[in-house]
């Protein structure tokens, strides 16, 4: 996507390959010099860190001194390495651009993945002539055992099946199509995250709305070979959606064949040796396939950086190998094939891009460039009976994110009608994917310069709130991208063809769901005028169009046999998000295990199976969606989680804190929330929700709303007909919060088709609505009452810069089967501080201070009933390393 290339850095490696020069040692030999040079990170910079303050020891997130779980083994042990600073010299981390390659080298993090060709040791401050021009690794060094980083890139999560729903929401969702996005992972993209581990910020620009998304295109890193970040491939994975990497070489940043020279080497066979690592870089990292990006050449000829077949035969080779692989999951592996200006464009059947058509071969996917019409393509598909369902527009999203909520996406997808009779013609189509960027993204940024204008960002706790006030209103758009900026779909929903002389900033001064002060837009603004009329229009939105209203829901709560393969659904959801300032943890009664708070965190890892409809709130027996400005609205709740960092919530608006209003239902009035989609035709389950009714003005359990509850299941018995049925008594657990549990039967002749809750608001009718747990499983499982255990702690590294600046790397083994996550502690001043927190085996901490020569950690593992496991303990001794220790 070469005119999106100026905002990204090229992967640039020395080419100079003179090996003719005499080899002498004049020079430095080692890395050390270099390194030991450098400065130290800043973990508060706003491109390569977290741009907020990293503080580890809050005396917020202290665990509890009654916490019996201490009482655990004592492991006594040394790092295996200690150094001022990471030592390339002796450990192989493969492949590093200059700001990941001093991240690392200063702090001991775990970088995500990505490849190229491989370094030359010049880049680690080699000179020595004799050295300097060798390769320090190299793409087919991806899994060496040596590689310290390697685990922490690999997913937990396998992929949860899914299906569609047993019932659509509007008529107009189209079985035919697919729909993919390409999307940025993070508040700053490239080769120096390490949000495999984990950051402390709240605001990475996640993504929620898994279940209208076909596949997930992670492009957040832009090396020639990037694997998707571990923690994107669980946070799809929960949720049933596939996540690709990508291989992304451009000719137009620069790419010469010397740098392509290791991707062009064969096997004996003449097959190349790359097809083979793209399948089992796959597999043993735990995603779904491949976003082949070939700009290969750029504006030169074909054939000047590769071969002019290399694409074509490269793709040959990978589906022939997958075929034949001893791995079963193989042949789940996919790949979308894009190439700049690639089209189906045809004169008398015969293809303007002969090389590009022929990829339909062997590509799943092939991606047209963008401003491809199904119209242009349309004679070509005709013509060789091609599946238009696995052809792709694109509209460039990153370069108009106000269109988000209200583009007519059919623009993308449908020919147009010439009859005259109808708009488009939905004979002629093709699927469609968003290249996004930011996303979502681009409008918690401009939450957060909304947050600048209104106070002091310089300020720790105002900046977090901000951080947290970015993160909601992300949420809030990445809703409206699939559900239409009326936050509801509707079988009247109709888009704009375009949004020009709009921006996002001004689109959230004028949305009355979210609270900026200070807003600079006049009541008759173009935002107001063209976009934003809902004064004018009932209370609603006239151009409001979201993704959803062409792609069905996706659902993992389906006992529909999945290529084959029979499936029951076990899902236990707090619906977390990965992220927040708070995190508690609470055992299956609900009582309250831990809580940690002004506590920056996000870990996509810990993401939960998400809502399936984000949000669907009426007024029982009123099909219709909520006006905008009602105040009853659909948010994430970071201050009142049940578990982990968030709960759902129906609310008024969200405030640049983040926090989230009451609602004002109209009083003594019943309301439905369908929250859960199913696709479920057999008996013999059951459901439960945890939820609670706040007034936040006071604080105060609304109890007459809590027990007016019931689950609302909504079945089918044609896919279009809809039985609701309301059942179930509410139980009271701890700290407001009740439990709702109920049977659950149905048929081939009366499908599943939705879950959620109906509530009476009562008299007052203003409060906050929020749910915090769900599960759904067979009536005969049972829950694993074993506590889950770990054990042989050990370090792998210390990067010690200072006594107020300790780096350190935990591992550790668990027997456990249903562990959701561990939390890790550090021993500071008689207190255990609470410092990260993973699903992984393996951790980082950066930068703790440190007594004497002595670092104490704990681990508690946490599985997915709540049961907290024994804490095991480590001390590792620095006596030998006291000259760092200053």
């Amino acid at each position: 996507m070469k005119k999106l290339l100026s905002s990204f850095s090229a992967i640039t490696l020395l080419t100079s390959l003179s090996f003719n020069a005499v080899a002498c040692n004049i020079g430095e030999q080692s890395t050390h010099k270099y390194l030991s040079s450098l400065e130290d990170f800043d973990w508060s910079n706003g491109s390569t860190g977290y741009d907020l303050e990293l503080k580890n020891l809050n005396n917020k997130a202290v665990l509890a001194e009654s916490n019996t779980n201490i009482n655990g083994e004592v492991i006594n042990s040394q790092s295996n390495y200690v150094g001022s600073h990471f030592d390339f010299d002796q450990y192989n981390t493969n492949f590093k651009e200059g700001p990941s390659l001093i991240k690392q080298a200063t702090t001991g993090a775990p970088i995500n993945k990505i490849y190229a060709a491989g370094n030359f040791w010049s880049d680690f401050g080699v000179t020595s002539k004799a050295r300097k021009y060798l390769r320090a690794n190299s793409i087919w060094q991806w899994n060496d055992v040596s590689d310290i980083d390697y685990n922490y890139a690999k997913a937990i999560q396998p992929l949860l099946a899914r299906s569609k729903t047993a019932l659509k929401s509007v008529s107009s969702q189209d079985e035919r199509l697919s729909f993919g996005d390409i999307r940025d992972h993070s508040r700053s993209n490239g080769s120096f995250q390490n949000t495999n581990n984990g950051t402390k910020n709240p605001f990475e620009k996640s993504v929620n709305n898994f279940q209208y998304r076909d596949y997930l295109f992670d492009w957040g890193q832009h090396g020639n070979i990037s694997p998707p970040a571990a923690d994107v491939i669980d946070a799809g994975h929960i949720n049933g959606t596939p996540v690709f990497g990508l291989m992304f070489f451009s000719g137009y940043g620069g790419l010469t064949r010397a740098e392509m020279i290791d991707f062009l080497e064969t096997n004996a066979d003449g097959t190349y040796k790359l097809a083979d690592t793209l399948i089992d870089m796959a597999l043993d990292l735990g995603f779904d396939g491949w976003f082949y990006n070939d700009e290969t050449n750029g504006g030169w000829p074909n054939g000047t950086v590769v071969p002019a077949n290399y694409a074509y035969d490269l793709l040959k080779d990978f589906q022939a190998k997958k075929a034949k692989h001893q791995n079963p999951l193989a042949k789940n592996l996919k790949i979308i094939y894009y190439r700049d200006g690639g089209s189906l464009a045809s004169i008398n059947n015969t293809p303007n891009f002969t090389d590009y058509a022929r990829m339909l071969d062997y590509v799943d996917i092939l991606q047209n460039d963008f401003r491809v019409t199904p119209d242009m393509n349309k004679d070509y598909i005709a013509s060789r009976n091609i599946d238009a369902s696995k052809v792709h527009s694109l509209l460039e999203t990153a370069a108009a994110y106000q269109y988000i909520g209200s583009y007519d996406w059919r623009q993308m997808v449908y020919g147009l009608d010439h009859t005259g009779e109808f708009e488009y013609d939905k004979n002629v189509y093709q699927s469609f994917s968003s290249f996004s960027g930011e996303g979502s993204g681009n409008f918690g940024s401009q939450a957060f310069q909304i947050a600048n204008i209104n106070g002091d960002l310089n300020e720790y706790d105002y900046r977090l709130k901000s951080w947290l006030f970015a993160q909601q209103v992300t949420n809030m758009y990445d809703n409206y991208m699939f559900t239409g900026l009326n936050g509801g779909l509707s079988e009247s929903d109709t888009g704009s063809k375009s949004t020009s002389g709009i921006n996002t900033r001004n689109m959230l001064y004028a949305d009355p769901r979210i609270e900026t002060p200070n807003s600079p837009l006049e009541p008759g603004s173009i935002t107001y005028r063209d976009l934003f009329d809902y004064e004018v229009n009932a209370g609603l939105i006239s151009k409001s169009y979201g993704i959803g209203s062409l792609i069905q829901e996706y659902t993992p709560i389906t006992d529909e046999e999945i290529d084959g393969v029979a499936n029951t659904p076990l899902i236990e959801s707090s619906f977390s998000l990965g992220n927040g300032t708070k995190f508690l943890t609470r055992d299956k009664l609900g009582n309250v295990l831990q809580t940690v708070s002004d506590y920056p965190w996000t870990n996509r890892r810990l993401t939960s199976t998400l809502p399936t409809y984000t949000w669907d709130i009426k007024k029982t027996g009123e099909n219709k969606v909520l006006p905008i400005d009602a105040k009853v609205n659909g948010f994430y709740d970071y201050y009142h989680p049940y578990q982990k960092g968030n709960s759902l919530a129906i609310g008024g608006k969200v405030l640049p804190d983040g926090s989230v209003t009451n609602a004002e239902f109209a009083p003594n009035s019943n309301y439905d929330w369908n929250i859960m989609g199913a696709n479920i035709s057999k008996s013999g389950y059951e459901t439960s929700f945890v939820f609670s009714a706040f007034d936040e003005t006071t604080g105060e359990v609304v109890e007459d709303v809590a027990n007016s509850v019931q689950v609302l299941a909504t079945y089918t018995n044609d896919g279009e007909n809809k039985i609701a049925e309301v059942l179930g008594t509410p139980q009271k657990l701890a700290a407001g919060w009740y439990k709702i549990e109920v049977p659950i039967s149905a048929s081939t002749s009366k499908k599943l088709a939705k879950l959620g809750l109906r509530f009476n608001s009562k008299v007052n009718g203003n409060f906050k609505f929020n749910v915090g747990h769900f599960t759904f499983k067979k009536s005969s499982q049972t829950s694993n009452t074993e506590l889950p255990e770990i054990s042989n702690i050990t370090s792998e590294l210390s990067v010690i810069r200072s006594k107020n600046n300790v780096n350190v790397r935990l591992a550790w083994t668990s027997n456990a089967v249903d562990i959701d996550y561990y939390e890790i502690y550090y021993h500071y001043d008689n207190k255990y501080y609470r410092v990260n927190e993973t699903s992984n085996t393996e951790v980082f901490v950066a930068e703790l201070p440190i007594r004497g020569n002595k670092m104490q950690f704990g681990v508690i593992p946490v599985s997915k009933n709540g049961n907290q496991g024994e804490m095991k303990l480590i001390n590792l001794d620095y006596s030998n390393y006291s000259n760092l220790i200053t």
